[in-house]
């Protein structure tokens, strides 16, 4: 009982460590994306691109001291959802974009309309993600999760905005906190694409 009692007693402190850390390092984002409804529009979008920026960074300063060489970044659809375009990243070296037709484009825009809550791939020499055989990369591992408000809008299951990723050049980086962690910021940035989204044509 005692040996029962202690694990539990491990497992809730972990559980406050960690609410503790993501709040802490949420912080900043959370009270920038706050303030968004009592902005005037003209100011919305640029409020929009340092949410993202505040939401990688953080992501990246979480994860860091278990996965040194994590990227976080924040793609955007495109006007006409048929793309995806890199509006953040945690580091210099920007992904490039979803073009519009290309096989893994295509793919991950029905990933995210799928209502899957995540994509991941551990390994990518053992996997490799939809159909990007010949994309060139330089990270091994990587997760992908939804920007997506979770009501339906007309005929959409939901209405997607963009995606969330994590990636790092060493197969096997990411535990299932850091997933879990990412998950949470890719709710928030939902927040504030839907702010802007119910504002801005």
């Amino acid at each position: 009982m005692r040996r029962i009692q202690a694990a539990e007693d491990a497992a809730a402190n972990a559980t406050t460590i960690l609410t503790a850390s993501i709040k802490a390092g949420l912080e900043q984002t959370i009270e920038k994306i706050a303030e968004m409804p009592h902005l005037d529009d003209g100011r919305l979008k640029d409020r929009l691109e340092m949410v993202a920026n505040l939401a990688v960074g953080a992501l990246r300063l979480m994860l860091y001291p278990r996965v040194p060489a994590v990227r976080a970044n924040v793609f955007k659809l495109t006007p006409d959802k048929d793309g995806l375009n890199c509006m953040a990243s945690s580091t210099k070296h920007q992904p490039s974009a979803f073009r519009p037709g290309e096989a893994e484009t295509v793919d991950a825009i029905a990933f995210l309309n799928s209502g899957d809550p995540l994509i991941f791939y551990d390994d990518l020499a053992v996997r490799k993600p939809w159909r990007a055989a010949d994309r060139r990369r330089t990270y091994k591992t990587f997760a992908s999760f939804p920007i997506a408000a979770p009501i339906p809008r007309n005929d959409e299951p939901r209405n997607v905005c963009g995606m969330l990723t994590i990636d790092s050049p060493h197969p096997g980086s990411f535990t299932q906190i850091d997933k879990d962690t990412a998950e949470i910021v890719a709710d928030l940035l939902a927040t504030a694409f839907a702010i802007v989204e119910s504002r801005l044509p």
